[in-house]
Parts: C-alpha cells; structure tokens; sequence
C-alpha cells in the first residue's frame, strides 16, 4: 500500500480493511486502522442497482465480503467499469506522464509498472462485475 496526496491506497490486486469499522476499500482519506490484504484468487463481487427517488436506475456500487468497496459506478459493463476504476487511481494526464517518464529511471519505471499491475487488476474487476449483471 502507499499513499499519495494525503490518500491510503491499495497495491493491485489488493484491498484495504478496516476491522473496527467492518470496511473494505481500495482507497481511503483516514490511513488510521486500515490493513491491506490480498484478494484471495477465487474472489466474488455482488453489484446492486442505486435508483433515484422514481425508481430509475442512477448506478450501481459493487460489494465484496458483503461490503461496499466500489461506489457509484455508471454502468457495469466491462469497459465501463475498468475506465472507472483506473481513472479512480490515475487521471489521463498522469497515466500519460507515467507511460512517457517510464524510461527516465527505476523510480520512473517502477510508477510504471505499478501502473499496469492496476490496470490488469481494473481489467479483472471489470470482468467479474460485468459479468454479475
């Protein structure tokens, strides 16, 4: 795990717990009483619609272990939901930045790869929530 502007992130294939508040999470603002643990290989997700006050679908949030991890998400299909969960780590201009600073040094290149080990992480939360739904 590692924390960047003032926020406790997760490693790829990851997730944060917090026992005392019976939460999950990949990113939290708090670094206090959170642990991370790995994603066991066999993990399931449960997705549940979010409605507006007429009933029409607004999103979806994603649980894990019975708890809520991914809120908000669009759409739940796969492209969808691995846009969202890359953008949620890294914006456009900083994967660009990485992806053309990757050669200047180790550091550099380490941001990279930590970079693409989230990716194929988005890419498998996207496959198991897409294919709840």
């Amino acid at each position: 795990m590692f924390t960047r502007n003032n926020k406790l992130y997760a490693d790829a294939f990851k997730y944060l717990r917090n026992e005392k508040m019976n939460a999950v999470a990949l990113m939290v603002n708090n670094p206090e009483g959170w642990q991370e643990i790995s994603f066991p290989e066999d993990f399931t997700v449960q997705v549940e619609e979010r409605h507006d006050e007429k009933g029409n679908v607004i999103g979806y949030d994603a649980f894990f272990h019975g708890r809520l991890f991914l809120i908000q998400l669009d759409s739940t299909d796969y492209n969808s939901v691995k846009s969202a969960v890359i953008r949620r780590r890294y914006s456009l201009e900083e994967q660009t930045a990485i992806i053309l600073n990757k050669d200047k040094n180790e550091e550099k290149l380490k941001e990279y790869a930590d970079m693409q080990a989230w990716r194929d992480f988005a890419a498998l939360l996207a496959s198991k929530i897409s294919s709840v739904i």
